[in-house]
């Protein structure tokens, strides 16, 4: 409180130190140096004093960013009524004129320092508000980078079994690969031999020349020389089909283990999925499940017998993880039952490119099923797995524009149906495919 006439300094500071702890200085200069050094809920200034007018302090304060925001209490007298405006225009909140009953300068005193205390507050809410979303913004950062790194560890365990899986498969056509070399070498080195005599013949001594006929047709019967080019040619068949099996395989898993990511193109369901599946043969074989494709009719090529191409727009690898997670858990369902099958259907429906895998296994309770999707929930053993292969298909089929539906009874078998955005199709996949069973 700024007020050169003593009397008065002392009158005011009574009275607003009924309610108010009050520090009183004679003249603006004194105030500005007191606010200065401690940030007061209000400042109730006179507009007539030396040094340092009320008008001239309401100046210094609302034109100092640190300040601006304390409220200013001009105390005026009649006379003073121009000094009034020039002070409300530089951003007084309040004036009181002389003479002024107490208890309307109290009740002035008091609602200003209730404004300040409220806008105080608010500024700290805004300022934890700022603070929160900052720390929530870093939490959904971090939740976010933990998922990407809880996804990649699923997805490098599924690379690592399928791994495993292709090594044995790949075995058997490099072994028969290596043995049909061996005879192959055999083979060439006999007619290498034949070659020579050939080379060897002289068609300028008929009679030299007779003999070596003689010669090269004996050991021509000698090595069987029609089954030794039959041979040589099933010897190649059996290495290049051999080779070609091996370079799918590794084609397939390069293709399943390439990262993920915003790689939106033509992809090809169909294709997708039994890539997936010949990954998945070991593991099929081992659970006893047999695949069984399916499509709607209309959906095989009269001319070739082929099967519909039913494409969407998206990323190849992620969709190839969702048909991967579905059919393993298909497998894992029936696993023991032997001959049992999975039936996996292809379509369109409507505007949806349709994805069905059937099994016959155990199938789920109403229980587990409200649960399925949630992330870490699993079914299996402590150990097994990361309870995060359905919540992961379910954010990549989400992030595809479309969603999954289960259906599932107990001992009846589960049917899992992937709906997905139609995207663009080739020339094979026009008109609206459907299925009979292939």
């Amino acid at each position: 409180m700024a007020e050169d006439n003593a009397d008065m300094r002392r009158l005011l500071a009574f009275l607003i130190g009924r309610e108010f702890a009050v520090r009183a200085v004679p003249d603006g200069k004194a105030a500005l140096a007191a606010v200065r050094e401690r940030e007061p809920a209000l400042v109730v200034t006179d507009v007539m004093m030396p040094e340092l007018s009320g008008t001239a302090l309401c100046r210094e304060l609302k034109g100092n960013p640190e300040t601006c925001g304390i409220p200013v209490m001009l105390v005026t007298s009649k006379a003073e009524r121009h000094m009034k405006i020039e002070g409300l225009e530089l951003g007084a909140e309040d004036y009181v004129t002389k003479p002024f009953h107490p208890r309307e300068l109290l009740a002035r005193v008091r609602s200003l320092v209730r404004v300040r205390q409220l806008q105080s507050e608010v500024a700290q809410q805004n300022r934890n508000l700022e603070q929160g979303n900052r720390e929530l913004e870093r939490t959904l950062k971090e939740l976010k980078e933990a998922e990407v790194q809880l996804v990649q560890a699923e997805r490098l365990a599924a690379v690592g079994e399928l791994a495993a899986g292709v090594a044995h498969e790949v075995n058997n056509p490099l072994n028969f690969a290596r043995n049909s070399l061996t005879t192959l070498r055999a083979y060439v080195a006999d007619l290498q031999e034949v070659v020579q005599r050939v080379a060897e013949l002289d068609p300028d001594d008929p009679r030299q020349l007779g003999r070596q006929l003689r010669e090269l047709e004996h050991k021509k019967q000698e090595l069987g020389y029609g089954d030794l080019v039959t041979g040589l040619s099933e010897l190649v068949a059996i290495v290049t089909e051999g080779l070609d099996r091996t370079a799918r395989l590794v084609g397939d898993l390069r293709d399943f283990a390439s990262p993920h990511g915003d790689v939106r193109k033509k992809v090809d369901l169909v294709a997708g999925l039994s890539s997936t599946i010949r990954l998945m043969g070991p593991a099929l074989r081992q659970c006893g499940a047999e695949v069984e494709w399916a499509f709607l009719p209309g959906g095989i090529d009269p001319e070739d017998g082929s099967p519909p191409r039913v494409e969407v727009i998206g990323d190849a690898a992620a969709l190839n993880q969702v048909f991967l997670n579905l059919l393993k858990n298909a497998a894992q369902a029936i696993e023991g039952g032997k001959g049992s099958k999975i039936q996996v259907a292809v379509a369109w429906e409507g505007a949806e490119a349709v994805v069905r895998i059937r099994d016959e296994g155990v199938g789920m309770s109403p229980q587990t099923r409200a649960r399925l999707f949630e992330p870490f929930f699993s079914t299996k053993p402590a150990g097994v797995g990361t309870g995060l292969g359905l919540s992961m298909c379910r954010r990549i089929v989400s992030q595809h524009g479309g969603h999954i539906e289960v259906e599932s009874e107990e001992g009846a078998g589960t049917c899992v149906t992937v709906r997905l955005a139609r995207g663009a199709r080739g020339s094979a996949g026009e008109g609206a495919p459907g299925g009979a069973e292939a």
